[in-house]
């Protein structure tokens, strides 16, 4: 019964952009907290936002807990007293935009929204808050654990770990993010994995002796084109190479290059057989020394 009240709700609000059909106390702590840069390295201002959120939790009658996860990072809990939660409602405050960015204030038009975190996902803890507000039965509040985390545009490194302890045992949850144009639910994501591949070689002057040299940038092309055929669309599987880095002078043959790779899956399978294939590539060296 919970479940179902919170996805309709949630539906409902998500696709509702206009700022008459949010209510005013809403809005004002929607652009409160947008209008407060909070890239994901920005602990300063994750503080400051969290400083704004604890109160507005805490006047519905949950309890907060601050756990430190490092490195300035911080998890929030909220449980209402003698709580015994069946439902894990779970949000972030951290944004992709750093203090450099361009992007920092709340923008207000007829019929929509934009700033920092309106939708992903500042939006969608002040919608919590609002959902929580219409809920007058203390008993059905006992039944709810929220957590708020700070690092997860980065893969939540810092979160995870005490993010899968508070929600063992329950049975249910819903993340506020965004759904889909249109109006549709999204019921489930794809699995993650990134990894990070360095490649180390040999410097050599390229034009005296380049082939003392191991040219680790074609090495790593070698390992990125096989790495790349792992991909399966009709699967919805795929390797995506989206960082690349390498070499330090046109004339010196490179010594050292690295990538950063977007693993996307369904099937935990697929993932399993892959991440085989992935260590054969990664373990077999194409490039030598020709000295």
């Amino acid at each position: 019964m919970i479940y179902k009240y919170f996805s309709l709700l949630f539906f409902f609000y998500t696709f509702s952009h206009a700022s008459e059909a949010i209510p005013s106390h809403s809005l004002d702590l929607l652009q409160k907290c947008v209008e407060i840069n909070s890239g994901s390295e920005n602990t300063e201002g994750l503080s400051r936002v969290r400083e704004i959120l604890v109160p507005e939790f805490e006047k519905l009658g949950f309890t907060s807990q601050s756990i430190d996860v490092g490195s300035g990072h911080k998890l929030l809990a909220f449980d209402f007293p003698e709580s015994k939660p069946q439902l894990f409602l779970i949000g972030h405050i951290d944004t992709v935009f750093s203090l450099h960015s361009s992007f920092q204030k709340m923008k207000i038009d007829k019929d929509s929204i934009t700033g920092p975190g309106v939708i992903d996902m500042k939006g969608g803890v002040v919608l919590m808050l609002n959902v929580l507000s219409d809920i007058k039965d203390k008993s059905l509040l006992k039944k709810i654990r929220v957590v708020i985390n700070d690092d997860e545009e980065i893969g939540s490194p810092y979160s995870h770990e005490k993010t899968d302890q508070l929600a063992k045992g329950i049975s249910y949850g819903l993340v506020f993010e965004p759904g889909r144009p249109g109006g549709a639910f999204v019921k489930s994501h794809s699995g993650l994995h990134w990894i990070e591949l360095t490649v180390h070689g040999k410097a050599a002057h390229a034009g005296m002796e380049p082939e003392k040299g191991v040219n680790a940038c074609v090495e790593l092309s070698h390992k990125i084109i096989k790495l790349s055929k792992l991909t399966n669309y009709l699967n919805q599987f795929s390797v995506s190479v989206d960082v690349l880095q390498g070499g330090t002078k046109t004339n010196i043959i490179c010594d050292q290059a690295s990538t950063k790779i977007d693993v996307r899956y369904k099937n935990l399978s697929d993932y399993k057989l892959a991440l085989k294939k992935i260590d054969k590539i990664i373990g077999e060296n194409s490039v030598k020394n020709q000295a």
